[in-house]
């Protein structure tokens, strides 16, 4: 069986151990492949990125020599669904085949401006700690222990920098590929700001509604797995099916 190879992307702060919990859950026509960013997890003590364009050059050295023949599909969650959006840009300009698809998870699409203007990356400790215990993805364990903290303060730091001082290139943008877009209907992100995902294929998008905030992967691996296997399962690597077509499906 030709299978699927599925590029796992965290978010901010995140490693690769959030996905690979995923692996025995995942149809078997779909290989795992949790990329760990630079810094953190099984990289601990590597160099930390500061720049978009120097954490996507990164995580294509770490994946280009896994790609052979065979298909793939990316998925992003929060900051790592523009590192997904500019890393199959980068592909593409190697040459590469394109993916079979592309998740992209609690995140605004990569042309929104930010509207307010607060860089959490400046902050100093306390007020940067206080913007990211309101965020929810960083645990109480993390936030209560100083010494825990201040291990990961520099990775926080270094992450929320990647995306906060992130600048969309106008041009052709499209993907040619397939697209999901899952989100959280309680998030803070405006919501027409997410739909507008749906600019970046010419193929089919689908909208997917969970009844939370921005961290609805802690609560919902298990329809978000779901979600991968049944797409990936209908996806034909030698098939393109043109046109916009748009379905919104809420959990």
């Amino acid at each position: 069986m030709n299978k699927i190879k599925l590029f796992c992307i965290p978010y901010a702060g995140g490693s690769a151990v959030t996905y690979s919990r995923w692996k025995n859950k995942l149809n078997r026509s779909i290989e795992l492949q949790p990329v760990e960013l630079s810094g953190r997890g099984s990289r601990l003590g590597q160099v930390l990125h500061h720049s978009m364009s120097s954490m996507v050059d990164d995580v294509y050295d770490v994946i280009k020599d896994r790609l052979n023949a065979q298909p793939y599909a990316l998925f992003g969650y929060s900051m790592g669904s523009w590192i997904a959006f500019e890393l199959a840009k980068k592909l593409e300009q190697h040459k590469h085949q394109k993916p079979v698809h592309i998740f992209f998870s609690a995140m605004e699409a990569p042309h929104i401006i930010k509207k307010d203007g607060l860089t959490i990356h400046e902050l100093p400790d306390v007020q940067f700690k206080s913007e990211i215990a309101k965020l929810g993805g960083t645990s109480r364990q993390i936030l209560e222990n100083e010494e825990l903290f201040n291990l990961f303060l520099p990775i926080l730091r270094a992450d929320y920098s990647v995306f906060e001082t992130y600048k969309f290139i106008e041009g052709n943008n499209m993907l040619g590929c397939d697209i999901s877009v899952l989100y959280g209907k309680h998030d803070t992100i405006p919501l027409q700001d997410i739909f507008e995902w749906k600019m970046y294929s010419n193929g089919k998008c689908k909208l997917y509604e969970f009844d939370n905030g921005h961290f609805f992967i802690n609560d919902e691996s298990e329809k978000i797995i779901d979600i991968v296997n049944s797409t990936l399962a209908h996806t034909s690597h030698l098939d393109f099916l043109g046109g916009m077509t748009e379905w919104k499906i809420s959990y």
